[in-house]
């Protein structure tokens, strides 16, 4: 079965970020995570030093209609807040660690897929002071 074009674009982005995110010295720990109980996915969960960072992954073939970061609505933000929670509840050994949401975002070519941009926005967005 053939996959849907956002769905390949969407997939197209999330290999470039990881393989872009183990360039930049991260440990892939995770990729389209789901927690046990719960609906929420991480398109990745990655270390770097002593943080957990929480990765969306945003891919589009233009930016007419705004840059790719743009569409992390906020709905997406509380789930992926949600998906953290559960996260560290479920692996408890990561509990020391520090938390982090970032968001790698691409545009790439309408029929080639080339990369034409890509940003990597560090802490996109924070939680509560007393989030667990």
């Amino acid at each position: 079965m053939k996959m849907a074009a956002h769905n390949e674009l969407g997939h197209i982005g999330e290999e470039l970020a990881a393989s872009m995110l183990i360039g930049e010295g991260y440990t892939i720990l995770y990729r389209n995570w789901r927690p046990e109980k719960g609906r929420q996915e991480v398109d990745i969960i990655a270390q770097t030093g002593s943080q957990i960072v929480f990765v969306e992954v945003k891919t589009r073939t233009s930016n007419t209609f705004g840059e790719p970061e743009e569409f992390v609505s906020p709905d997406k933000v509380k789930n992926l807040l949600n998906a953290a929670k559960a996260f560290f509840l479920e692996k408890k050994d990561c509990a020391y660690l520090e938390l982090r949401f970032d968001v790698v975002a691409f545009v790439l070519g309408f029929h080639s897929h080339k990369l034409i941009s890509y940003r990597h926005i560090s802490n996109a967005f924070q939680s509560d002071p007393y989030f667990y």
